[in-house]
């Protein structure tokens, strides 16, 4: 859930998100968003053991956190200056597509494809050729 996609109620607020950081001393801690958004969350002593256990278990565990939101002029959640309720959730086993593995030349094909035809006709007939002519200006090489 994005700082912009969250569940809003007359500044209600409900996010779910990774601890990253708490401060003790001034009873905050930092929720990163699944769109990497940080949102400041103030807690009070009666909610600390499960910040900090949000915390040292940031890689299995997210916090779900419902309370009274503040936003920036554009809309999108800064803060949550008051919390209602705060649940431990085991977090989402989740397989980044960009990390399934290719052939190269798949890759390259992809990419290719995205170009328009037009483009692709535009360019010189020998580039493969005089690569270097046409990167660096060096004079063409003379053909084999």
């Amino acid at each position: 859930m994005s700082a912009e996609n969250k569940e809003v109620n007359n500044g209600n607020v409900e996010v779910i998100g990774e601890v990253v950081v708490v401060d003790i001393r001034q009873k905050q801690f930092h929720l990163s968003l699944d769109d990497n958004t940080e949102v400041t969350v103030t807690f009070s002593p009666g909610q600390e053991s499960d910040v900090t256990k949000a915390l040292k278990d940031h890689n299995v565990v997210r916090l779900r956190v419902k309370g009274q939101g503040e936003f920036s002029e554009t809309g999108v959640l800064v803060r949550i200056r008051h919390v209602d309720e705060m649940l431990l959730e085991p977090a989402e086993q989740r397989t980044a597509p960009s990390l399934k593995r290719r052939r190269i030349d798949e890759i390259i094909a992809e990419f290719g494809r995205q170009v328009p035809k037009e483009d692709w006709d535009s360019l010189p007939a020998d580039l493969s050729d005089q690569v270097d002519h046409y990167l660096y200006g060096t004079p063409k090489e003379p053909r084999k």
